[in-house]
């Protein structure tokens, strides 16, 4: 039950059952002779399913993991059973991955030009070894990051004992994956397209949990493959067989990579063209994080003040900084009138703040048993909402700060992006369980039936200005219109992003729609046709994370994993003025201020800048800039 509950996305049988097996707590035939008896409370158990194995009502997640009220049956979902998981992964993936893996027929085509290569993916790399592949950083990271980690434990079935000492099992299967699999993990990547979820996104997590379980040796080997993959990303993504004969052919001769496999393809390394060079070059130094990242930022509504979380606090500084959460700072909103903010957090609380003074207003809110994704205040400031990784919406009094009733369980995965209405009468919540639902705000009762219609996991929702819609974008590729009063969707999907769609908002006047994509590009719809206007916008050379329109509407800001900030007219669709550079690292969020004439963004490499700014005959002209580390 809890490989179920915590797997990264809703699962099949095959897979629930190879990673219970994995976990060394049962055999393949045990999982599956399990399911077969819990039909009555679980979708998806029948002989041959492909169908994800969920619980028919979300009342038997919390049954179980309420200790108080589950006794003998509790399922701990902690970072213990985290663990669990990210052994199953990888010791899945040291026995599935293997050179060539899916018997491709030459070494000189482009894997656009296999004809059967979907054919191929699905026929040689397994569902759970594709689940592994993808999930083994997800746990790893989860592992390390929802609480302190615990050198004893007890296994996900607390009354089945293990015998295996959980942490240096993970360190040995990791060791093993570096030194063995890992040339073979990218071949696979590139095989299933991943594109940019693949290797480059996952190597950071497995770095943070050798920083975590101080394994000093591996660290500088994760360190050598993060440059090697950066390198090489752009030439194995296209063809499978280039991890060998351009990644590890021209690799440096000093790289550990190179030691760790060239002798194991000597034949290829013969050929090696002499010239490579000795270390990698300064250009690819690693700038990695202490864990000080921010990820979210705003401003107050009279423009004066921002508030931005981040997991540790460096640098320049205007205060004292915004200092009580234990860990990552996720999400941060102002009150309307601009006078507090609200903070969710990977801690699993909610802290408000007095936004002149700095200092914490009473005591932390206390909840959610889960990262905290998304908050958002009412119009009116009197109340506001979270959504988390515990799959769990609650409302609070922005006065009492008490929670009010019961939370809000029905989603069957994580929330990712709770919004009030504009005028406060309903909330939308989307989550990876691939539903949106519109919530009352007063009652607290679910309106009508989830709206299905996305085919993964969904990312944002936002009401448009006029509250009558709602826009949602999905893993699935597509965005979506809901009337909010019928509750239908309207018209077709918007199609035409290649690759995930990380955020879309509505212009201030309601006619467009704006969304960014990890296709690397930024594309702006009439919300009336659900017709592109345009082209995409193009010029970030990394995935689009965040998107926003100006208040005047006339403007689309854009923030991307190439470190940039980007602004476009609206009308012309071109962009205006040079790119702002800066950061070092992933720019993740960017929002306007209410005037229009300040910007701030955060990013991975832990600062968050503002500028400010004035159009002249529609040309962007920087003013000034300060960096802000809070």
């Amino acid at each position: 039950m809890a490989v179920m509950f915590l797997v990264q996305s809703p699962q099949p049988q095959c897979v629930i059952s190879a990673l219970m097996a994995a976990t060394g707590q049962g055999t393949f035939e045990d999982a599956h002779l399990i399911l077969s008896y819990l039909g009555s409370i679980l979708r998806g158990t029948s002989t041959g399913s492909d169908e994800p194995v969920l619980p028919f009502h979300t009342s038997l997640r919390n049954f179980l993991v309420d200790v108080n009220r589950s006794a003998e049956f509790f399922i701990d979902l902690g970072s213990c059973s985290h663990e669990d998981l990210a052994l199953a992964c990888l010791r899945l993936m040291n026995a599935g991955l293997k050179f060539n893996i899916c018997q491709l027929p030459t070494s000189f085509v482009m894997n656009s030009e296999v004809e059967d290569l979907s054919k191929r993916v699905d026929e040689y790399i397994s569902r759970e070894l594709r689940y592994a592949s993808f999930a083994a950083a997800h746990h790893l990271r989860l592992s390390c990051n929802t609480e302190k980690l615990l050198r004893s434990k007890a296994p996900i079935a607390p009354r089945t004992p293990t015998t295996v000492s959980p942490r240096p099992s993970i360190a040995f299967e990791v060791k093993q994956f570096l030194e063995e699999n890992f040339l073979f993990w990218l071949e696979a990547h590139s095989c299933m397209q991943s594109g940019h979820n693949g290797p480059g996104s996952m190597l950071p997590s497995f770095r943070d949990w050798l920083i975590e379980d101080d394994k000093k040796d591996l660290i500088a080997v994760v360190d050598d493959f993060i440059k090697f993959e950066k390198r090489f990303r752009d030439g194995y993504a296209q063809s499978a067989p280039q991890v060998y004969y351009s990644g590890l052919v021209f690799s440096p001769r000093q790289s550990i990579i190179r030691q760790l496999y060239g002798p194991r393809f000597q034949k290829l390394m013969h050929s090696t063209i002499e010239g490579t060079e000795e270390q990698w070059s300064l250009s690819e130094v690693l700038v990695i994080p202490t864990k000080s990242v921010a990820t979210a930022a705003s401003f107050s509504p009279d423009g004066k003040h921002i508030a931005s979380g981040c997991v540790s606090t460096s640098g320049q500084q205007v205060g004292d900084g915004l200092r009580g959460h234990d860990s990552g700072v996720r999400s941060v909103v102002f009150s309307p009138d601009g006078k507090y903010i609200v903070s969710g957090s990977w801690d699993k609380t909610i802290r408000i703040w007095d936004a002149e003074s700095q200092q914490q207003v009473g005591e932390a809110l206390h909840g959610h048993d889960g990262w905290i994704q998304s908050i958002a205040v009412s119009p009116d400031g009197k109340h506001f909402v979270s959504g988390s990784d515990d799959q769990t919406i609650r409302i609070w009094d922005a006065r009492t700060r008490q929670q009010i009733g019961e939370s809000l369980l029905v989603h069957a995965h994580k929330i990712r992006s709770v919004a009030f209405s504009p005028n406060g009468k309903h909330i939308v919540s989307g989550s990876h369980d691939t539903t949106i639902r519109i919530w009352d705000a007063t009652t607290r009762r679910q309106i009508g039936e989830a709206l299905h219609g996305h085919d993964d996991l969904v990312q944002s929702v936002a009401f448009s200005p006029d509250g009558k819609y709602i826009v949602s974008t999905s893993d699935d590729k597509t965005i979506r219109i809901w009337d909010v009063g019928s509750q239908r969707q309207i018209g077709e999907a918007l199609r035409g992003h290649d690759d995930w769609i990380r955020s879309a908002a509505f212009s201030p006047d309601g006619k467009h729609i704006v969304s960014g994509s990890w296709d690397e590009t930024v594309r702006i719809w009439d919300a009336g046709s659900h017709q592109q206007a345009g082209e995409p916008l193009r010029g970030h050379g990394g995935p689009v994370h965040f998107v926003a329109f100006s208040p005047t509407g006339k403007h689309i800001m854009s923030g991307s994993q190439d470190k940039t900030i980007r602004i476009w007219d609206a009308g012309s669709q071109h962009q205006v003025g040079e790119a702002l550079h800066g950061h070092d690292r992933w720019v993740q969020s960017v929002v306007f201020s209410p005037d229009g004439r300040h910007i701030v963004f955060g990013s991975w490499d832990a600062t968050i800048r503002i500028w400010e700014q004035c159009y002249e005959d529609e040309a962007l002209r920087l003013e000034s800039q300060r960096n802000l580390t809070l």
